[in-house]
Order: C-alpha cells, then sequence, then structure tokens
C-alpha cells in the first residue's frame, strides 16, 4: 500500500526566469505516476495553514506585512522570490501541507509531502525563496495541540536551516535537548582537530588511501551500528545517536594521530 502523498497544484508559482524552479514538484508527481510508482488516488490536496496557525512561529508584524505586501526594500532583497499573492497562497499552502502531512504520518505511520522544506524563513522575515517556515509551524501546531511531545527535524539540504534553527532557538525543551547533545559531542572535539589537521598533513603527504581507509571504516563499522543500538536498541533516542557519532570521531581521530606518530606516512 502507497502512503499518502500531499500535494497541491498551486504549489507551482509563475517567478518568470528564477533559479527556484516550482514545476518541480508537478513533475515529480508526473513521473511518480508516469512510473507507476503512486496512483492518482495516493494523493491528497494540502489544506492552507490558518494565520493563526502561522502566527505560532511568526510574527504579527511580519504577517501583516506579507498581507498588505508592505515588506521593505531589503526585506524583499533577503527574500529572493517577488512577493504576489500566488506565492502568499503557495506558501500558505505549503505550511498546511507539512501539517497534514505530519497528522497523516501520526494517523498512518508514514506520508510524504511533495513541496515544504522552507528552512530558510525566520520568525520575523523571509529569506532564500522561503517566505513562511512549513517546518516549524507543523512541529509547534503539532506540540501545542499535543499531538506529540516531540520532534525530530532531519534536514538533508546541502544548506543550513538557519530559520528553522533560529525559530526554536529559545525553546526550553530544544535548548535542553541541545545542551545534552553539545555535551556528549564536546568529548570528540579534540579528536575532531586532530583528524583536521594531522589528517590533511596525511593527505598532502601522500597517504590518502589511508585516510579514506579511516573515514570509511569508522563510519561504517563505528558510528552506524553504535548509534543504532545506542539509539533504539538501549533506547537512548537522539543522544544515543550523538554518542555514536561522537565515537566515530574519537576512534577517528585516534588512529589518524597514531598513523602521524608512527612516521609510515614517509614511505609513501
Amino acid at each position: 500500500m502507497a502512503p499518502s502523498v500531499i500535494w497541491s497544484p498551486k504549489y507551482e508559482v509563475d517567478l518568470g526566469p528564477h533559479v527556484f524552479v516550482t514545476a518541480k514538484y508537478r513533475l515529480a508527481r508526473e513521473r511518480l505516476l508516469a512510473d507507476r510508482t503512486l496512483a492518482e488516488v495516493d494523493f491528497t490536496p494540502a489544506i492552507p495553514a490558518t494565520r493563526d496557525e502561522l502566527a505560532g512561529v511568526h510574527t504579527n508584524e511580519f504577517l501583516s506585512k506579507v498581507e498588505t505586501d508592505s515588506l521593505s526594500f531589503g526585506e524583499r532583497a533577503q527574500l529572493e522570490v517577488p512577493l504576489t499573492e500566488e506565492l502568499r497562497e503557495a506558501m500558505a499552502l505549503s505550511c498546511g501541507g507539512t501539517l497534514l502531512t505530519a497528522r497523516t504520518a501520526l494517523e498512518d505511520g508514514v506520508a510524504v509531502h511533495l513541496g515544504g522544506g522552507f528552512h530558510h524563513a525566520y520568525a520575523g522575515h523571509g529569506e532564500g525563496f522561503c517566505l513562511y517556515n512549513d517546518i516549524a509551524v507543523a512541529a509547534r501546531a503539532l506540540r501545542s495541540e499535543g499531538a506529540v511531545e516531540r520532534v525530530a527535524v532531519v534536514d538533508l539540504d546541502v544548506h543550513h536551516g538557519n530559520g528553522t534553527a533560529a525559530i526554536f532557538v529559545d525553546d526550553d525543551e530544544v535548548v535542553k535537548i541541545g545542551s545534552r547533545l553539545l555535551r556528549i559531542f564536546s568529548i570528540a572535539l579534540p579528536f575532531m582537530g586532530l583528524h583536521a589537521s594531522l589528517g590533511g598533513a596525511l593527505r598532502g603527504a601522500g597517504d590518502v588511501r589511508y585516510v579514506l581507509g579511516v573515514l570509511t571504516v569508522t563510519a561504517w563499522l563505528v558510528r552506524i551500528p553504535v548509534a543504532v543500538i545506542l539509539a533504539t536498541v538501549v533506547g537512548l533516542g537522539a543522544p544515543g545517536a550523538w554518542a555514536g557519532a561522537a565515537l566515530e570521531n574519537v576512534v577517528r581521530g585516534a588512529l589518524i594521530w597514531h598513523r602521524f606518530r608512527s612516521g609510515k606516512w614517509k614511505e609513501r
């Protein structure tokens, strides 16, 4: 059985000649249908987020500016896409779509949103093509209504999700979890320094194969299994996953340091 896929044709916005090609949402849907990966019945229309849901994350001042098209020149430049009624509707739909996807996943176990991911939007301004932060809106709404206690945001973009991070920086629960994880990872920082400095020296001396081998072995034999065991089997959750990553860096740094001290790299 295919998962529910949330989508709206209104995600496609005419931005003119722009690097943010909103046709990708429609094209992805068409490809999934053409490949028979999904059928029409698997798609559920997105529902726009309400103003109250948006206001759970964004400031009233910012929302009013967007609604009245009163953004300053600097704010428009920071947004990097033209602010139009079509864009406002698409972004509100994206926020509602992500929220609907999360609610559907809580009911069915899994759901997919063919849209969203606007992680550069801050509480008080848009940035980097992102007007509203759909991830934050959904997380805040679900927690506010008691549907969940915690939300893990796994951001796979190559850009830092700066808006999402800034929105939750003062959230007591986020700060509490984050400080615990930082304490765990601080143990690995000296070893990360060893790997960064001595690993670079070894690569510069031509000992690339050894460094690559250390990276591969520690990732597959230390980080992944330890993180899975601690996070799921032992039940430590996120701290367990971070402990696995920290241990990987400790082992990696120690191996690189040992290689450098041994002088074997001189034989390359």
